[in-house]
């Protein structure tokens, strides 16, 4: 099994961290591996929601099925993406401090045999790093709108 957990401050509202992470288009493309996030036009975060990502680990493509396994706003949303071979939880996990969130980020993921981990593990923490900076960084440019929706074009057949 591969576990990273990472937290890191943000300099913006949890409401902002929030509006930011429910919206999966914008959120998950932060992960080096996912090549494609196939999301229906309309879709809403709630437990049980399901949706597709198309994912490359290490010139192994695999399409997993994705699904929210519980959503409690705004402090957490996890995420399994499973395939025949690959089972991966992320966790997102937001506190306010202040004027601040503290966003704290599980990763969990079984590749099928320990030398596929030995290997992966190192790999995998660092892309973990990486995408947390990008979500960090995001986060705090993210325009918030708490009275407006905003419709955005998500997926593709």
């Amino acid at each position: 099994m591969v576990k990273h957990n990472q937290n890191i401050i943000i300099n913006s509202s949890i409401e902002k961290s929030w509006a930011f992470l429910i919206d999966l288009s914008r959120s998950l493309i932060f992960d080096r591996f996912f090549i494609r996030i196939e999301l229906p036009s309309k879709y809403s975060i709630n437990q049980e929601y399901i949706f597709a990502v198309k994912a490359n680990y290490f010139f192994n493509t695999c399409n997993l099925n994705a699904e929210i396994i519980a959503a409690k706003a705004p402090s957490l949303i996890s995420i399994n993406f499973n395939d025949k071979n690959i089972t991966i939880n992320k966790k997102f996990m937001l506190s306010k401090i202040g004027d601040q969130t503290k966003f704290i980020y599980k990763f969990n993921a079984d590749f099928e045999s320990p030398i596929k981990h030995a290997f992966i593990s190192p790999l995998i923490k660092l892309s973990c790093l990486n995408e947390l900076r990008y979500i960090k960084k995001a986060m705090e440019s993210s325009e918030f709108y708490p009275d407006k929706k905003i419709n955005t074009v998500s997926g593709y057949k």
